[in-house]
């Protein structure tokens, strides 16, 4: 009897391995974009709890406070140049002289820390690099400050420091419910100079926060909303939250309607 094996299927073509890389192609570019998609909502869900919780814990803080919202030591004289450093941060008190130097605007964030109304995670965006800090052992009520700005802060404040000229400016609890309090920290300033509502797109995103890939920022209100705004704009009359009227990153509030978000990258 002759016996012989069956042959053997074949092999698959070129065109067979080409559809198939095609299908697979296609599939990867639908499918990475949506996670990457996922990923960036997840990221701002979070922040705005955070932001949130930065609310509710600056009005218990003002609550405690006759109507004060956090501020430390101000600076004597006409001028009123803010502090974004770790200035003081391993004093136990922040308002005395060996504290924070005058206009620290990091310090009076951590005021909310120091008195146990929030823990230092919720000043860390989750689509930052940013981690919490852990104090170097110690309690928090042992420091007065950030250890480590850069790192252990991804957001910003309105800066609460003013010049002995302004007017009107009083960083209290009953402030108008569009006034800015916290958003994330804006940009480096060199991403900032001769930008207005018209300008360029990408242009635009570049002065956005780095905490959202610059696509834009987290914002609370005096009155506790949280919105997500594509460009810098997002003050009263579409103030610049990240610059003063004068176009100054590092400055003074001009007005009470001038929103000045500290500290940047």
């Amino acid at each position: 009897m002759n016996l012989s094996l069956p042959l053997c299927r074949r092999g698959s073509t070129w065109p067979d391995i080409l559809a198939v890389v095609a299908v697979v192609g296609i599939l990867t570019g639908i499918t990475v974009p949506m996670m990457l998609s996922a990923r960036m909502h997840a990221s701002r869900a979070r922040c705005t709890d955070n932001l949130r919780e930065i609310g509710q814990a600056m009005t218990k803080y003002a609550e405690i406070n006759h109507g004060r919202l956090p501020s430390t030591r101000p600076g004597r004289g006409p001028l009123a140049v803010p502090d974004v450093s770790n200035s003081g941060y391993a004093v136990a008190d922040p308002f005395g002289e060996d504290g924070p130097g005058p206009n620290n605007v990091p310090a009076a964030m951590f005021l909310l820390v120091r008195y146990g109304l929030l823990d230092s995670t919720a000043f860390i965006c989750p689509g930052s690099a940013g981690q919490p800090d852990r104090f170097e052992g110690k309690e928090p009520r042992q420091r007065s400050n950030f250890t480590d700005v850069q790192l252990n802060l991804s957001y910003a404040m309105q800066n609460p420091y003013v010049d002995d000229s302004v007017v009107g400016f009083e960083w209290r609890l009953s402030l108008g419910n569009d006034l800015v309090l916290v958003a994330d920290r804006g940009p480096d300033s060199r991403l900032l100079k001769d930008l207005a509502p018209d300008s360029a797109l990408e242009r635009l995103r570049m002065a956005n926060s780095a905490n959202h890939e610059r696509y834009g920022q987290n914002v609370l209100y005096s009155d506790g909303r949280v919105e997500f705004h594509s460009t810098p704009f997002a003050g009263t009359n579409q103030d610049h939250i990240y610059l003063s009227k004068s176009g100054r990153q590092l400055d003074s509030p001009a007005d009470a309607q001038d929103a000045l978000m500290l500290p940047g990258e």
